[in-house]
């Protein structure tokens, strides 16, 4: 029986031969991707420096054993490979910045720790199946499990295309069943009000602006990240609009940044919303105060306020009130709400909403510029400054 053929990227022995003082020919035979067996030969000064080329020059052949993923390929070194497509897509701007550090976070914290070590070849599905079992019996929720199962299938899919297991052992694990979501709940005037009395009167609420930034949460539908990221000379007081082009994240290296809507699919174009009267008295008493360009709602010290931060004070106030379900996403389902309830379409409150649907057609509708008048004369019905405020009510008793 005849010595049986290279697999294919792999390679023989590297023999190395001396030609004349101070020049040795280094060689080795390899067989490529197409199946064919070729020589990769270097020659250098001494034996160890043409041996060091012919390994550095096999390592840029593709296919070759060194670089390529293979069984014995340890399963935290398949996730450096996937992680670094990820990263190439968050440059590309097919993926966002905090998807990336959510991946990040849930390799270092569950999958590697766990089953970074293992082979490739030893990555099993019964293995990984009770990886997964594990953490369901340690009361991890079912949310982030899907999370690590996704991200699992990622680096042993990875592991499937480039031939070092038959097929990825994920698909066929158990599926993830997460606890259904609490049902989106808006709030009703009465609630209204007595959120916005309580955050008119705690120190802390005042402190952060959080009346404020509610009722111009209600006048417009956006996320909180976006109306953070609005300034000043964002709002028209003339035409009473507000432009919500930009959102503030947080940044690796770079702290908080103020970067576009549409810098990643999910978020959308920008877009110029027609404010109800009562936000644009809002708006003008702010700019007033602030006097100048800049955040519309800055920090003490005048710079962006974070997101995170902020609806961290929205949970210390809510508290307070019995409003423990209370989230930023209440005030867009509670203008979606309003919206449906006076009358418009499910295109309209979509365009008030600043939802992008892959559709020419709706992607056209929301190139107009300036979202229909007809959201901002139903939500001027619903002016939660006409409220009696408490230090209103104590003029009234004093009179």
């Amino acid at each position: 029986m005849g010595r049986p053929p290279l697999p294919v990227g792999g390679h023989g022995d590297i023999l190395a031969r001396q030609i004349r003082p101070k020049l040795w020919h280094a060689r080795v035979y390899v067989r490529d991707l197409d199946g064919h067996r070729r020589e990769v030969a270097r020659r250098a000064a001494t034996k160890t420096a043409a041996m060091d080329a012919v390994q550095r020059a096999l390592a840029d052949r593709p296919g070759h054993t060194d670089s390529a993923i293979t069984g014995e390929t340890l399963v935290s070194v398949v996730a450096d490979v996937w992680y670094a497509v990820v990263q190439r897509e968050v440059s590309d701007g097919i993926k966002s910045s905090e998807t990336a550090r959510t991946y990040r976070s849930v390799l270092d914290t569950h999958i590697l720790p766990a089953v970074g070590a293992l082979r490739c070849r030893e990555a099993t599905l019964a293995r990984l199946e009770a990886f997964l079992e594990a953490k369901a019996a340690v009361g991890v929720s079912g949310t982030l499990r899907k999370s690590i199962k996704s991200v699992l299938s990622g680096v042993m899919g990875t592991a499937a295309r480039h031939g070092a297991i038959p097929t990825n052992p994920i698909r066929d694990t158990s599926r993830v069943v997460a606890k259904a979501k609490r049902e989106p709940r808006a709030l009703t005037a009465e609630e209204i009000g007595r959120w916005l009395d309580h955050l008119d009167t705690d120190r802390s609420a005042r402190a952060h602006d959080l009346a404020d930034i509610t009722m111009l949460m209600l006048a417009t539908g956006v996320r909180i990240s976006e109306m953070l990221a609005v300034r000043t000379q964002d709002v028209d007081l003339d035409e009473a609009t507000i432009t919500a082009s930009h959102r503030i994240k947080r940044v690796t290296g770079q702290g908080l940044s103020r970067v576009e809507r549409g810098a990643t699919s999910s978020k959308g174009r920008p877009v110029t919303l027609r404010l109800p009267g009562w936000a644009v008295g809002i708006c003008r008493r702010r700019i007033l105060e602030l006097g100048g360009d800049g955040p519309l709602f800055p920090t003490a010290r005048g710079v962006w306020r974070d997101p995170t931060n902020t609806a961290h004070a929205f949970a210390r106030a809510r508290g307070k009130v019995g409003l423990d379900w209370l989230t930023s996403h209440t005030y867009r389902k509670t203008v979606a709400t309003l919206l449906d309830e006076g009358g418009l379409t499910a295109r309209q409150i979509a365009d008030q909403l600043t939802h992008r649907k892959i559709s020419m057609t709706q992607d056209v509708y929301m190139g107009r510029g300036v979202v229909g008048d007809q959201a901002a004369q139903v939500l001027e019905l619903h002016d939660p400054t006409r409220r009696t405020r408490p230090d209103q009510q104590e003029q009234t008793g004093t009179e």
